[in-house]
């Protein structure tokens, strides 16, 4: 029972994640202590703005950073340079671009700041990740058992050294995934590429210890057949 709490507690993490309210768009996702471009397009009829006003960029914790705020007006798009992005989260910003002397046209959306700048992985890959990672974790056990149940210590060997870094893996980016989740630690994006990388890698080592281990089988039983051994 208790294991079957903590799998749905590590899913319900990994799924947590990708919640953000979907009403909002987004600017993007923006590295802390960065500047962050806010651009806004607005065209009616088929002819730009002609003035856009941001009326507050509110932090994560509701209070207000800015206000009243006229964005520069650009070729195709108007802009704002937004240089408080310290605390963590998401920011919402609010605004309304007017044309002519009667339309009025509002709008909200939000930004995000992370350690990194780049975006959380989405409930697809958090679950893709977390799929990898149990089978990590099945195949590591059974290298372990496997390990115990051969005489050969070149093969005890391996398959002990590929379950351990199996095993390190995994503690590796479970731990980075609570982080992620619980304390707005750096992304792992960059890592998620990379841990499949490295699983490659280990898929490739334990190819390789399998047919040297297949070798050393039939070299054994080569010699056994031919009565050089017992």
């Amino acid at each position: 029972m208790a294991g079957k709490c903590n799998i749905i507690i590590i899913a319900m993490l990994l799924l947590s994640v990708s919640l953000i309210s979907g009403a909002n768009p987004s600017f993007g996702t923006f590295k802390k202590s960065n500047d962050v471009d806010l651009k806004q397009v607005c065209f009616i009829n088929g002819t730009i703005c002609d003035v856009c006003n941001i009326s507050s960029i509110d932090y994560p914790n509701g209070t207000s950073a800015v206000e009243d705020i006229e964005m520069t007006k650009r070729s195709a798009d108007f802009f704002y340079q937004f240089n408080q992005s310290e605390p963590l989260g998401y920011y919402k910003v609010n605004g309304y671009c007017t044309y002519g002397d009667d339309v009025t046209k509002p709008f909200t959306a939000v930004f995000e700041v992370t350690i990194s700048g780049a975006n959380k992985i989405g409930e697809g890959a958090g679950m893709t990740l977390l799929g990898s990672l149990i089978v990590m974790i099945l195949v590591s056990a059974f290298f372990f058992i496997l390990s115990w149940r051969l005489n050969s210590p070149l093969a005890k060997f391996s398959f002990v050294i590929i379950a351990s870094v199996m095993l390190l893996i995994v503690i590796f980016y479970s731990m980075v995934m609570v982080q992620q989740n619980l304390g707005d630690f750096e992304n792992i994006v960059s890592g998620y590429s990379t841990f499949f990388f490295v699983l490659k890698i280990i898929a490739g080592v334990s190819f390789t210890a399998f047919m040297i281990f297949a070798i050393l089988v039939s070299i054994r039983a080569y010699k056994f057949k031919r009565g050089l051994i017992d």
